[in-house]
Parts: structure tokens; sequence; C-alpha cells
């Protein structure tokens, strides 16, 4: 499958039927219809690209930008706890279990993973489960100034499947200009 995948993606990246979409430094290739907007900000370049009817990709090149990273202060609580906590207590940051599993990481649901590209250090977030979770990117350094250092978010949020391997592959393909 991901062959194919790769082959589609090679082959419409080879025609006229994908632009060259900028945030900053870093080019990414998209087909044709997808349509960048800008929004207006005080202290960053953000906005949207809208992929189809369901699924859209947000960006932002700034200084305060997400690093994508999936909050990791839930507590994993067994099921037959529940009935003893008080109803007054909120709840929103306990996963209860009824089959606790010593990996910690099998309750959340996102992964992570780095490549270097030259000198930038690129994150790629997607979900463990496709349409449940963040597909990103994040890359920390596109410059440094007297600011700070100058940020790259791009993510979609429950993106379908079809969705999360094209936006995937593009975020692959990726180039950093100086």
């Amino acid at each position: 499958m991901r062959i194919i995948l790769f082959t589609l993606i090679l082959l419409f990246a080879s025609c006229n039927k994908t632009k060259l979409i900028n945030f900053d430094k870093v080019f990414i290739k998209v087909p044709k219809n997808w349509n960048k907007v800008d929004l207006k900000s005080i202290d960053s370049n953000n906005g949207y690209i809208k992929i189809d009817e369901k699924d859209t990709l947000f960006y932002e090149v700034g200084y305060y930008t997400s690093s994508l990273t999936e909050e990791r202060s839930k507590r994993i609580v067994d099921i037959s706890m529940k009935e003893i906590i008080d109803s007054t207590v909120d709840t929103s940051q306990i996963i209860f279990v009824s089959n606790y599993k010593n990996d910690l990481d099998y309750y959340y649901k996102q992964n992570a993973v780095f490549e270097k590209k030259g000198v930038y250090l690129i994150k790629y977030v997607f979900p463990r489960f496709a349409g449940n979770g963040i597909t990103g990117i994040y890359i920390d350094s596109l410059s440094n100034t007297s600011l700070g250092n100058m940020k790259l978010t791009i993510r979609g949020n429950n993106l379908s499947k079809e969705s999360q391997e094209i936006v995937m592959a593009l975020f692959h393909q990726l180039e950093i200009r100086d």
C-alpha cells in the first residue's frame, strides 16, 4: 500500500497538477486544488490550507508556535476506582482502563518521529490510529533573532486516513531554502 501511495505522490508531483506553497523558508509541493488562506495576526504568520470538504491543515510561523507535544499529565487509573472517586473531582485528566498496560504510550494518541534535514530538526507527529489525533510537523529553529527562534507548525486534526497518508508523504518531501 505504501509503495502504491509513494508512486502516486511521485506521479502527481511530477505533473502540472501541483503548486508550491511557501511558509517562510519552507516549501511544500501540494495539489493545485489545495488552497492556502493567510489570516491576520500580530506576532506570527498563520492560516490554513483547505484539503477537501472534511480536512484542513492549520499553520503558524512565529516565536510562540506549538511544538505539537502531546500532554502527558493524564493519570492512568483502573476502572474499578471510578466508583470510588467523588463526583466533584475533575476526571478530565484521568484515563480509566480495565486492562492496564505497563507502557504508558499505549494510552496516548500521538507518535512522534524526528528527522534531520541539513541543519534543521523536523518533528513529524501522527496519530496512532488514523482519524484520531494530530498529523503535523514542527520545526524549532528556522531562524534565530534577538526575539528568539522562529518556528513552524503545520497540523491537521483528525484527518481521514487518505489525507493523513498524503500529508505525511508531502511533509517528507518538503524543502528548506536558506
